[in-house]
This record gives C-alpha cells, structure tokens and sequence, in this order.
C-alpha cells in the first residue's frame, strides 16, 4: 500500500509534480517559503510535501496539548493552505491517480462483480489499514466526490455494494468517516445519484482499474505478495 515509496515510476512522476507545483499553484506562498526554510533548515522549494509533512505535525501537538513554536502560529492559516496543495499532488495526473488507487479499486470490483454473479464470496468484509495518501487514492479512482480536506487520523473511506429487493440491481454506495467517533456521511460518485449501479460504476472508472500483476510491473516491484 505504500505505493508512494516502494514505486519508482511513482516517484519520477511526483518528483515531476514537485517541479511543477513550486512554479505554478505554489507561486502564491514564496514568503511562507522563505520564514519556512529559514526556521527549519528544510527545502521546501525542492520538496514541498514538507508542507503537509510540517503542518500534521503541528496538528499533533495541538491535538496532544503541546506548545507550538512561537514564530509558528501565525503561519498555520496559510500552512494549512499549502498542506491540502501538497497532498493533492499525490494525485496530480491520471496515472498517479491509477498507481495509487488501482489495486484496490480491481480488488473491490471483482469481489463485487463475483457477489452479483452469485459465486460465493468468503469475506464480504474487507477491511484495509492505511494511510491518507489510501484513502485520497481511492476516492480519486472511484471519481468520489468530496470537499478538498486531508483525511484525518482515524477517518475511513468505505465502498459498500448493495442489491435492490426491487429490481435485483447492484450499486455501488461511498461512504466517509471523517474523524474516528464522529458520524459517518453518504458521498456521490461523478456522474451518478446517491447510489450508482455496478454496470456504470465500472464503466465511469474502468481507466483506472490496476491489476495487482500490472502494478508490480509498472514499479519495477521484483517481489509479489
């Protein structure tokens, strides 16, 4: 699931969004870059996922009653604006889109498929523990959508499949839990109503579906799990 790490073709595409990124939507945030780079020591310029990585880490210690740095708390409005720039460019194109979300999506729309043909399915429940980049992926490739806020620690993003007991019809329904605790709310996948049934889902996503073999081979991944 690290996709983000353990993928070379990955990291040639995000090292090309970086380049990008720092001369065009991050162009705003030049002075924030300077005080940054100055009170850290790190080079946002050269790697402006530092944004997110900085910005999550003063979320924690808010979230753990710890003082900030001084210099630090005006700066967090526009941190925080830079930390959701960041993590969007984890799904800049189409293809990062497909290398981070792909397997799971393949995964899901074969159980699904396997379920509405009547074959028996041993685990309906599939529950995976990852990471926000996961879950950004995910929604990306199932063309969910949603507001521009980072997955928090704890949130979960769910794909349930449901049968009509009018019709007999499959659909596919997203769910999101934003925050561990809180109530969890019904999303829309592009292009469809509330629920959006299987035959179309597979069809609206079909360029983004990555079988697991397929991946190893585009990242250069020698070892299969």
């Amino acid at each position: 699931l690290r996709y983000y790490s353990n993928c070379q073709r990955f990291k040639t595409l995000m090292a090309q969004a970086k380049t990008d990124s720092i001369q065009e939507e991050f162009l705003p945030y030049e002075d924030l870059v300077v005080k940054l780079e100055k009170e850290t020591g790190k080079n946002f310029t050269e790697n402006p996922t530092l944004f997110q990585a900085l910005f999550d880490l003063y979320k924690s210690q808010i979230a753990l009653g710890l003082d900030l740095p001084e210099w630090a708390i005006p700066l967090l409005p526009k941190l925080s604006a830079t930390a959701k720039l960041a993590y969007k460019l984890y799904f800049r194109n189409h293809e990062m889109k497909k290398i981070g979300g792909g397997v799971l999506l393949n995964n899901f729309i074969n159980i699904a498929k396997e379920i509405a043909s009547g074959s028996p399915v041993s685990h309906r429940l599939r529950i995976f523990s990852a990471h926000d980049f996961n879950l950004g992926a995910l929604m990306e490739v199932t063309r969910t959508i949603k507001d521009d806020s980072i997955p928090e620690y704890g949130s979960a993003f769910m794909l349930e499949l449901y049968k009509s007991r009018i019709t007999g019809e499959f659909s596919i329904l997203p769910i999101y839990l934003k925050q561990a605790g809180e109530v969890s709310e019904t999303l829309k996948v592009e292009g469809c109503e509330r629920y959006c049934e299987l035959n179309k889902f597979q069809e609206l996503t079909k360029d983004f579906v990555l079988p697991e073999h397929e991946f190893y081979q585009i990242c250069g991944v020698k070892t299969e799990l």
